[in-house]
């Protein structure tokens, strides 16, 4: 695998630097997920087999994803399909923590290596919910793959379930754009599995309707929903329903108005819903996407990686990241 040819190097160089893997390993998850009994070539046409509007004359094309894009979604479902494997072991976790400092600073102080493990636990990265950061530089696409995450996830089977129920009861969409809001009803209407499935929600009252009708994806406008921690009180039926679910959250990143001020809301999004938990050994799903992910985001929601040298700090990372370095070499936009 080593000894590729050129050509096939580069085209997958861009792969392996999003998550930082040689192009000979890139190439062979990307072949290994195309062919895959479950995630292979039926779902590469499920997915993108279908007619959009073209963008320069009145006819239709067929949806072609991006590189980037295929990458996002494909690497984002193998992750579930890691954290469901031990659903109810945290993310980031002591015994792991120590085996990757093992690894990667043998001979540390044990006094350090205490330290490092009590500063990581803090965030509880994971303690609660299962989570997944993806970051997408702006020319990503992000609306197809918010919409191509929530088919997957509205579609993905419980391994454990003999009779191959879903893994997730619900899929809630969060967005504070309207035109993403009618991108995403539109784009879900096109794929034949999210048909008659997908509602949207301004209220408490238009959820818990949706999940007692067996809607599968709910779009919530952020924009004019109510606080969620005001879900107890407004509406217990709807909170002690959803104390029994499982739920996959994908978040758009969202932005908010304050004293004149656009201000990034997305940390304040993630922590109202990230109060919903399941009953029992459940844990739900919190995707979020990101064009710029802030430090207190990755710490709470990224993946964790083992300081660089005993003096470093431990380091935080989106779990896939295309960058607008890589958009810009790719020219999905320009050079600013």
């Amino acid at each position: 695998m080593e000894a590729l040819p050129g050509k096939v190097v580069e085209a997958f160089m861009r792969t392996a630097e999003m998550r930082e893997k040689p192009a000979s390993v890139a190439l062979a998850e990307h072949l290994a997920s195309f062919f895959a009994p479950a995630d292979g070539v039926d779902r590469e046409i499920h997915f993108f087999n279908q007619h959009i509007p073209s963008r320069t004359t009145t006819a239709t094309e067929i949806l072609r994803p991006r590189p980037a894009q295929r990458a996002m979604l494909y690497q984002a479902m193998r992750r579930v399909h890691e954290l469901y494997a031990e659903e109810s072991k945290s993310k980031i976790n002591e015994a792991d923590i120590r085996e990757a400092l093992d690894l990667s600073l043998p001979g540390l102080d044990p006094k350090k290596a205490d330290e490092i493990v009590r500063k990581t636990l803090l965030h509880r990265n994971g303690q609660e919910s299962h989570s997944i950061l993806l970051q997408g530089a702006a020319g990503l696409g992000k609306t197809n793959v918010i919409v191509w995450l929530a088919q997957a996830l509205a579609d993905r089977a419980d391994p454990r379930s003999a009779a191959a129920a879903p893994l997730f009861d619900l899929c809630i969409l969060l967005t504070d754009r309207t035109e993403l809001r009618q991108n995403v009803a539109q784009q879900a209407a096109r794929l034949r599995a999210t048909q008659n499935i997908v509602a949207e929600a301004e209220t408490f009252r238009d959820l818990r309707n949706g999940l007692q009708s067996g809607v599968r994806v709910v779009v919530v406008n952020i924009q004019k929903f109510p606080s969620i921690r005001k879900l107890a009180e407004a509406d217990p039926a709807l909170a002690k329903l959803l104390a029994t679910k499982r739920v996959a959250f994908v978040i758009d990143e969202v932005h908010r108005t304050q004293n004149g001020i656009l201000h990034d809301a997305t940390i304040e999004i993630f922590d109202e819903w990230g109060t919903l938990r399941p009953e029992g050994a459940k844990r739900n799903l919190i995707v979020g996407l990101t064009a710029t992910p802030r430090d207190e985001i990755l710490a709470r929601f990224g993946e964790w990686r083992s300081p660089a040298a005993a003096g470093d700090d431990i380091r935080w990372a989106p779990y896939f990241a295309y960058t607008m370095t890589q958009a810009i070499r790719d020219r999905v936009i320009l050079n600013p």
